[in-house]
Formats: C-alpha cells, structure tokens, sequence
C-alpha cells in the first residue's frame, strides 16, 4: 500500500522531468547546430604561442581565448606540441586580434604570431 501512494505521490514530478529533459535535449541539439555553422562561417586563425610547458598552461590559454567574444569555442584548440591555439573567429578584424593576444597574455603566456587564413584567390583562364 505504502508504495502504491509513493507511485502516485511521485507520478506528477515523474512526468515533469520526462518534459524538461526533451526540452533540454532540443535546445541543446539547436545550440550545436548554430555553433556548427558559425564555425563554418568564420575566419579560422593560427595563434603561436611561447612559454607552454604543460597541461596546466594549456587549459589556462585555453581558457581565457573561450571568453573571447567572437572565438567559436567548438573550434577552439590549444595544443602543446607546436605551442599554439588554432580556432574559428567571427570577425578577422584588429580589434579579435588584440583581444586574442590580451586573452594569452592574460592566461600568463605570450604571442609570437597570428596566422589568420585568407580565402583562396580566384585564378582567370584565358
């Protein structure tokens, strides 16, 4: 009897939380879906960075370049091997490059250079 009354206590919260999970599952679907194409929109970059020594100054670069306004943090990787970052910006302008250098020298670290890719030149045939 006693979980008879449990079930039925415990059947309203039950099906509350079938309902938010469906939610939670769309919008997260929706926001990779909007991510995968702002990276596919973007300008992708090349950042050299000196002064990584390990892990941990990986994931602090890491971290500061994800608060970068306009970074695709999907996109985003730090690596150790070649001390650099390479990810996907929104806008290739001097105002994402200074921001990108101030997020590294931040995370306590120093930018040698910044590779931004450029579109390939359309070649005419005669």
């Amino acid at each position: 009897m006693k979980s008879l009354v449990l079930a039925l206590a415990l059947a309203p919260m039950m099906a509350f939380a079938a309902g938010k999970t469906a939610t939670a599952t769309t919008t997260t679907t929706t926001t990779v879906a909007a991510t995968t194409a702002a990276a596919t929109t973007g300008t992708p970059v090349d950042v050299k960075i000196t002064g990584m020594t390990c892990g941990s100054c990986v994931q602090k670069v890491q971290d500061e370049l994800a608060k970068v306004q306009g970074v695709d943090k999907a996109s985003l990787k730090v690596e150790l091997k070649g001390n650099h970052a390479t990810m996907t910006v929104a806008q290739n302008d001097e105002k994402m490059m200074t921001a990108i250098k101030d997020a590294v020298t931040k995370a306590g670290f120093k930018v040698e250079k910044i590779d931004v890719a450029t579109a390939p030149t359309a070649t005419k045939k005669n």
